[in-house]
Parts: C-alpha cells; structure tokens; sequence
C-alpha cells in the first residue's frame, strides 16, 4: 500500500491521525529492556519498518530487530532489517535464537480465521518461553464503526459500496458478515470483530492483558483499537 505514513501516522483528518500516533506510541511502550541485557523483536507485518525504526531510535543498543512483511516495500530510510519469506525468519531464528518480544499491530484483521491461525501457530513457534506477543487490531463494531464508516465513505470508489449504509448497520450490531470475511489474500476491515480473533488467541495464548485505544478507557465504544499481551502456551 502506497503513502501508508500518510494515511495513518501523518493522516489529514484529526481523528485518524490521532488513533494511530496514540496506537504508535502504546506500541512502543509495549516493549520492556532490561539494561545490560539485549532484548529481540519480531515485528509480524511490519508495513514499511516504521515501528522498528523508531525502536531502533528510542532504545539504541538495547534490541535486536528483525521485521517480517511479504507485502509491503520498506521505508527509504529504513534502517532496520526486514525480510520478506517466513523461511528467512526461521533462519534468523535458528541462528540467533527465538524472539523475547514478537509485535503484529493492524495486520490479522485483513486475513481470514484460517490464515489467522496459520500465523499464530509461527508467532509460537518462534518465540521464547517467557516471551511475549504484544498485538493490536481495530475495533469494528457498536459506536466506532459508525465514526469509521463515515470516513471511509468519503474517500469514494469501492469504499462506498462496501460502506454501504447497510453494511455499517450490521457492522454496528455485530452481525456476521462471511462474504467480507472470505476468499481473499487481502481482506478489508468489514466484518472484522476482535471478539471472534479473542477466542482464537485463547486457543495458543493467555491474555496476559487487554486494554483499549486511543483514550485508554475500559469501554470498546469510545475507542477505536483493542491492544493484547500475550503469554505463549508453550508445551
């Protein structure tokens, strides 16, 4: 996706811009040093490494990058390494040992519950015991959706007809919505409800912590992300 920065980070409208500077720096401060001890990160679908990069800034010398994005090209200012084939990352494991930390902001929403499980059961497979999987996904349904859909309606195109006034409604009350969710590498944010993905955490990982973003409430419905910490079931 071209402009990504621009979309989100550096955003035009207020609101957008807002949610993802706040989810940008929930994200950062996910991550724990100990000093004297190197800590190892895995971002999973880095988009262009600007969260590694901006690690990379904050704690100097402390970590050990590493992003994994097979569709997104990197940054031109990208300082950090990022590797496009899973097998490049079990490589990086076998070498350099399993991650502390693996990290996947705004990624599993856009995949389907198979593909979701797919990426979960690697996420296992290549962290260690005691580490831990920090992850963040939107929220679709009740209040925010309304707020979201109004938006992404304005930008026109097919956007229009997926948020189509209907659509929003059943989005709102939560309703299943299989044909947005399915048959697709690349799937929109419709349909996508983070109590569903919950339950599939559950399957590999206990939530360790859940908390909502940008306003950090214990209400869903006056924010616009849902932030994990998980704890790896490890056998």
């Amino acid at each position: 996706m071209a402009n990504y920065e621009d979309y989100t980070y550096n955003a035009k409208n207020l609101l957008r811009r807002f949610s993802h500077r706040k989810r940008f720096c929930r994200s950062v401060e996910a991550i724990s040093f100990t000093e004297g001890c190197r800590t190892s990160v895995l971002d999973f679908g880095c988009g262009d490494g600007m969260f590694l990069n901006k690690l990379n800034t904050c704690f100097p010398g402390f970590c050990d990058l590493l992003g994994y994005e097979p569709y997104m090209k990197p940054r031109r200012d990208n300082i950090v390494e990022i590797v496009n084939l899973w097998e490049d990352v079990l490589s990086y494991v076998q070498e350099n040992g399993k991650f502390n930390y693996i990290c996947c902001f705004e990624v599993l929403e856009h995949m389907t519950v198979n593909m979701q499980e797919d990426m979960l059961q690697k996420m296992l497979s290549v962290i260690t015991e005691k580490g831990r999987v920090v992850l963040s996904v939107p929220i679709e349904k009740g209040l925010p959706v309304l707020v979201k859909g109004i938006l992404r309606r304005r930008s026109g195109g097919s956007w229009r007809e997926i948020y189509s006034w209907k659509n929003i409604g059943l989005s709102f009350l939560g309703k299943t919505l299989p044909h947005f969710r399915e048959n697709s590498e690349y799937l929109t944010h419709m349909g996508f409800y983070y109590t569903d993905l919950e339950r599939l955490l559950k399957k590999y990982f206990t939530i360790e912590k859940r908390y909502f973003s940008p306003l950090g409430t214990c209400f869903s419905f006056v924010n616009s992300q849902v932030f994990y910490h998980l704890i790896p079931k490890i056998s």
